[in-house]
């Protein structure tokens, strides 16, 4: 049935069942037909090619005629078998309607049991997605656990050392040492870019504040969860995974304090020491805590200090020090070389016109000990041979003898 409605289909363009009484006809102009012959009727006498084309002519028409005959014929042949196999059909359908009638119901519970299996295999995937789904929910509790003992024995030891340390005084010399511990604002402002401040939540209480971590930290599960349902709205390009981790894993950084004086350097605070304070804790530190046996270098020391912190503070642990081990100082300071006691002084002296050196050299130096001395040397060609290295130290450190004995006439001594 299914070819010759095709093959019908395809004659239609040509027959049309509608134009004549027997019920097919050819459409009209619908059959074309040419034939060439040759030699042509320019190639051939007038008289020839007229006969000719006479010949061409009915020989055309004729073949016309017979293709729309043989088009028609077709056409009926095929209605009349499509006809012949409708009746058949029917007679069929009629001798075997109760058969047809158990097909088309078989074929109805052949529907059912294939939508069944579809139905059966959904819920095979639903069921291994579920499962998926409670493992990857187990993971995560699993991971808020770890990540809440982990805050929780973070934040012990960091207590437990604090009260540790600051539990008993910790004094060096004049210095007292303390620990504290405590979240930097800027780590606390880097964390809270990601938040979006144009709505309020449990972790931005106002607009413009910056992130509770605290409140984070307190209840992970909470948070994360926040995070992932968009409770809490992030600013573009930050995702819920990387911002969790960065607020759960804010720690208390661990600062070391000092006090010298009743002045305060270091921890969180600001610090209340002065330069010159700020460097005499340094120093003393340094003498104190460095207890390598190789030499110790030290350049100027004296700067930022006053003399009296110098001589009271610096110069008894210079004493004491220069007894282990070798120190070796670049000072202008006579409480440092002289209150010091040195052992050997270096005098150096920068070629000048009116500081002259050997040779002409840049540099040229004098050692000795602070007992060395000799008198006045006029006549010497450099400035280092003038005299010994008491001369020296007294001109360079304290500006002549001159200056020291105004300095010393001055306080009445």
């Amino acid at each position: 049935m299914r070819q010759i409605q095709i093959e019908l289909d395809q004659l239609a363009s040509y027959v049309d069942p509608s134009l004549s009484i027997d019920g097919h006809s050819i459409r009209p102009g619908a059959v074309q037909a040419t034939i060439t012959v040759r030699p042509s009727s320019a190639e051939l006498p007038e008289s020839v090619a007229a006969q000719i084309e006479s010949v061409r002519a009915d020989l055309l028409a004729d073949l016309v005629s017979r293709v729309e005959e043989t088009l028609v014929a077709a056409t009926v042949s095929l209605v009349g078998e499509q006809a012949e196999l409708i009746a058949v059909i029917e007679t069929i359908e009629k001798d075997n309607s109760a058969l047809i009638a158990k097909h088309e119901a078989n074929q109805e519970l052949s529907s059912v049991v294939a939508d069944h299996k579809k139905q059966v295999v959904r819920l095979d995937q639903i069921a291994r997605l579920r499962g998926s789904h409670d493992s990857l929910v187990e993971q995560q509790q699993s991971a808020i656990d770890r990540a809440i003992g982990a805050i929780k024995d973070r934040s012990d030891s960091l207590a437990e050392f604090e009260a540790n340390f600051n539990s008993e005084e910790r004094v060096l010399t004049d210095l007292k040492f303390g620990v504290e511990t405590a979240v930097p604002t800027d780590i606390v402002d880097h964390v809270s870019v990601g938040f979006s401040q144009r709505s309020t939540n449990d972790y931005i209480k106002s607009k413009g504040e910056a992130v509770s971590y605290e409140e984070a930290q307190g209840d992970p599960a909470k948070f994360v969860e926040a995070l992932r349902s968009g409770q809490v709205t992030l600013n573009k390009g930050y995702t819920p995974s990387t911002t969790a981790a960065d607020v759960l894993t804010v720690t208390a950084e661990v600062r070391f304090s000092a006090e010298l004086d009743t002045d305060r350097i270091g921890g969180f605070g600001r610090s209340s020491m002065t330069p010159g304070k700020q460097a005499l804790f340094a120093l003393t530190l340094i003498l104190n805590e460095s207890q390598e046996p190789w030499p110790l270098l030290i350049d100027q020391p004296e700067d930022d200090l006053d003399s009296r912190s110098i001589y009271d503070t610096i110069v008894p642990y210079l004493m004491q020090r220069k007894r282990e081990r070798q120190i070796i100082m670049v000072s202008h300071n006579a409480n440092l070389v002289i209150g010091a006691d040195s052992e050997l002084v270096i005098v150096a002296n920068r070629h000048g016109a009116d500081r002259k050196n050997k040779r002409g050299r840049t540099f040229e130096y004098f050692t000795g000990s602070l007992e060395h001395s000799q008198p006045l040397n006029d006549s010497s060609a450099t400035a280092l041979g003038r005299f010994g290295v008491r001369e020296h130290a007294c001109e360079i450190l304290d500006g002549g003898e001159e200056a020291f004995q105004k300095r010393r006439n001055k306080y009445k001594i």
